[in-house]
Order: structure tokens, then C-alpha cells, then sequence
């Protein structure tokens, strides 16, 4: 995308969403930690990935005149979803690390499926410009 803020000179907008990213990780994870314990660190986390991508999106159509929302909307809602399975597995199979794992390839293989069955062209958009990056950095 060559509209992205970086891409167009405008750093100023990466790191306004780091900060908030930063900001919005610590608030929730310690906000949530003594009710949810570790795991206000992955809702935290979770928060803080929203609120990048809502900044660098609105940033990105400053300079890009395109609703990223309807391509994002879709590939979002299944992370939500596909993370709360993958939490539920993980939480019912015990407190050990293979229970993460088992949540992990749940949500993983879930996330994977959903995305090729019905965003086909997402991922393999997504294929091409990792092996160009993989490519570019073996010159």
C-alpha cells in the first residue's frame, strides 16, 4: 500500500499510534489485572491492536481516498471471534502450556480457514508481499 503514512513521508502519524497503542495496552491491562489476572495483558493487548489500527487507517485515508473499513471489518471480526474460541479452549483445558498451545492452533487454524474460504484474495495478497519483503532482504 503505498499510501501508507510511512510510505508518504508522514512518520509523525506511526508514532502517535504507538504511543496510544502503548497507552491503551497499559490502561487496560493494568485496569482489568486484579479481575483477570494474566490475562489483562492479552485483553490489553487486544485494545491496543484496535486502537492502531483505527489510527493508522483514518491517517492512511488522509492520503489514500478508499474505505479500509470494508476490508478490514470482515478480517477483524474473525480475530475476535477466533481469539475468544481459542481462550475458551485454552481456559477449559487447564492451566498448563499445552492448554495454550491447544488454544493457540484452535484459533490459529480457525482464524486460517474462515480467511481462505471467504477472503481468498486478503491472504494471498498477504503471500505476496511477504515473499517481495523475504526477497528484498536477501539483496
Amino acid at each position: 500500500m503505498g499510501a501508507h503514512p510511512p510510505a508518504v513521508g508522514d512518520a509523525r502519524s506511526v508514532l502517535v499510534s504507538a504511543a496510544l497503542q502503548a497507552l491503551t495496552w497499559l490502561a487496560v491491562a493494568f485496569a482489568l489485572l486484579p479481575h483477570a489476572g494474566v490475562q489483562a495483558v492479552g485483553i490489553g493487548w487486544m485494545a491496543s491492536s484496535l486502537v492502531e489500527s483505527a489510527v493508522l487507517v483514518s491517517r492512511t485515508k488522509r492520503h489514500l481516498h478508499v474505505y479500509l473499513g470494508r476490508e478490514l471489518a470482515f478480517p477483524t471480526l474473525c480475530a475476535i471471534v477466533t481469539a475468544a474460541l481459542g481462550w475458551f479452549v485454552a481456559s477449559h483445558l487447564g492451566t498448563h502450556l499445552w492448554s495454550a498451545i491447544a488454544g493457540a492452533l484452535v484459533a490459529a487454524g480457525i482464524y486460517s480457514i474462515l480467511m481462505l474460504v471467504f477472503r481468498r484474495r486478503l491472504v494471498d495478497d498477504a503471500m505476496q508481499l511477504g515473499l517481495r519483503s523475504l526477497k528484498a532482504l536477501g539483496r
